[in-house]
């Protein structure tokens, strides 16, 4: 399991529901532990007759499986004791009042899709899109250059160019997230950007996603590989706005607005704006 990179500021009500939800997972980890200890306990049992045949057996292998035995199950019993303690500690108690006293739909209650969420997520778009406006639409100098100066900027942003003579599809792995930059060449330069495995997108990927691929500007590289770039601290940003790291549906900040001050481009150190779409 990847270790989460370190919050610099966390606002308190992320604090308790971080120190919550390392609590959840340590539990899980226990009961994980505890489901193998049946299997411990017949493994010496399988070990002798697998190893040893009944004129074999030596008159101490009773006293032996006993020993191992004993010591498999006092050592469980111990990890028993230790769950049950997790399960009623404080802790515990306290993920249990949230969960109890947290709103949850049921039945035909429940939406499918967040609309309101997406709602927020299209406003915030549209707002990205009016920022975009003193963007360059294309690349002013060579993409290769392009490639080079950004990735120097952003040693956390690993890129991985085909080779020496093509560019495309432009691997980026960012924040233990891999995406492809695939170019699109008609009139214009059309950059898109795709998962490199779809079969590990998670939420927080397919909310990057579409923010990427909703921006205005497609046709500048240099600007597409610096939004990318904003998400280094993706997981451990707070929201601009709210102060927040999740919002009320456990999400990450995925928004990312350029600052009105930016005035193109082609400058590498660009600023941007992290935002919760409910917060647009």
């Amino acid at each position: 399991m990847a270790r989460p990179e370190t919050l610099s500021v966390i606002h308190p009500e992320d604090a308790q529901l971080i120190a919550q939800l390392a609590s959840l997972q340590e539990m899980h980890d226990q009961i994980y532990h505890l489901r193998t200890l049946p299997q411990a306990l017949v493994n010496p049992v399988c070990e002798m007759l697998r190893t040893q045949t009944l004129t074999s057996i030596g008159t101490d292998a009773p006293s032996k499986l006993y020993s191992r035995i004993q010591k498999i199950a006092i050592e469980g019993l111990k990890d028993v004791e230790s769950f049950k303690q997790s399960w009623t500690s404080d802790e515990s108690q306290q993920v249990w009042k949230r969960r109890l006293n947290e709103p949850f739909p049921q039945g035909s209650d429940v939406w499918r899709v967040d609309y309101i969420s997406l709602l927020n997520e299209s406003k915030a778009q549209e707002q990205q899109r009016t920022l975009e406006e003193v963007i360059p639409a294309t690349d002013s100098r060579g993409l290769t250059e392009i490639v080079r100066d950004v990735g120097q900027k952003h040693q956390s942003m690993k890129l991985e160019p085909q080779g020496t003579t093509q560019l495309f599809p432009l691997n980026i792995r960012i924040a233990g997230m891999k995406f492809q930059v695939l170019s699109y060449a008609h009139d214009n330069k059309n950059y898109q950007v795709r998962y490199k495995e779809a079969s590990r997108a998670s939420e927080l990927q397919d909310g990057i996603l579409r923010h990427l691929n909703s921006r205005r500007v497609k046709g500048n590289l240099e600007y597409l590989m610096n939004m990318i770039a904003s998400y280094e601290d993706v997981k451990r940003r707070p929201c601009d706005k709210c102060l927040k790291l999740f919002d009320k549906t456990m999400a990450f900040p995925v928004i990312r607005n350029a600052k009105p001050s930016t005035p193109s481009a082609n400058e590498m150190g660009m600023l941007w704006e992290a935002l919760h779409a409910a917060c647009t």
